[in-house]
């Protein structure tokens, strides 16, 4: 389930027309590549949960995806966030065969010395119910 998961939310971000032009294609799950251009996200499912309504009408599942956005320059991260945060806090809608509602969380920025680069760190909540 989690790798489904992950594929349909890659997708789903890479639609994004204002993200992408900030980081094209760079969004990659649990491993960057080697020589990978900056900016690019390192995405991580860090919780996943099954959430089973009351009234057995639907299975609703809940994830947390940690989004880390790394790049030398802080404002460029932080034009990143900004743009998760606008374009996606407060999303519903459907894709592949998963229902999303997502929220997103601004957690921390901080300077990684021994990359020489920054790190902002944003967190989706992620809602879904995979229909089949």
């Amino acid at each position: 389930m989690a790798e489904k998961l992950e594929v349909a939310l890659r997708s789903l971000l890479l639609q994004d027309v204002d993200l992408t032009s900030l980081v094209v294609q760079r969004i990659h799950w649990d491993r960057i590549p080697d020589g990978e251009t900056r900016p690019y996200i390192k995405a991580q499912l860090v919780g996943d949960k099954p959430n089973y309504r009351v009234s057995g009408k639907e299975n609703t599942s809940f994830a947390v995806v940690q989004l880390d956005i790394w790049h030398e320059d802080v404002s460029v991260c932080t034009t990143v966030r900004d743009v998760l945060r606008r374009n996606w806090s407060g999303f519903v809608g459907d894709y592949a065969q998963f229902h999303f509602r997502v929220k997103v969380n601004d957690v921390k920025g901080s300077w990684v010395p021994e990359l020489r680069m920054y790190r902002r760190i944003v967190e989706l909540e992620v809602g879904y119910v995979e229909r089949t």
